[in-house]
C-alpha cells in the first residue's frame, strides 16, 4: 500500500506492507530496520525523499518480505513502533 501519516500506521496495523508516499514524492518501504526512524518523522513528508517514478516503486518493492510486514504489524499490536511522538 502507498500511504503516509496516520494512514500508513493504520495500514501497517492491519497487516499491510506499506511504502511511504504521495503524489509529490515517495519514501521507503517500511521494514523493521527503518520503522522507528520513520515513526519519529510521523511517516510523513519528511520521509519522502525519493522521486515519483516506476523505478522507485520497483526498487522499494524488491525489498518486500511478508515476514517483515508481519513484524511491523506485531509492533503495532504492542504499541511499541506506532506511538505518535507526542505519546512518548
Amino acid at each position: 500500500m502507498l500511504a503516509q501519516g496516520r494512514s500508513a500506521i493504520e495500514a501497517m496495523a492491519a497487516g499491510a506492507s506499506v511504502m511511504i508516499g504521495s503524489s509529490r514524492a515517495f519514501g521507503p518501504l517500511v521494514r523493521p530496520d527503518n520503522v522507528e526512524r520513520l515513526r519519529e518523522l510521523n511517516f510523513g513528508i519528511r520521509t519522502q525523499t525519493l522521486p515519483v517514478a516506476a523505478s522507485t516503486i520497483t526498487s522499494q518493492l524488491a525489498g518486500y518480505s511478508a515476514a517483515d510486514a508481519s513484524e511491523c504489524r506485531r509492533g503495532s499490536e504492542t504499541g511499541s513502533a506506532f506511538r505518535m511522538p507526542s505519546d512518548n
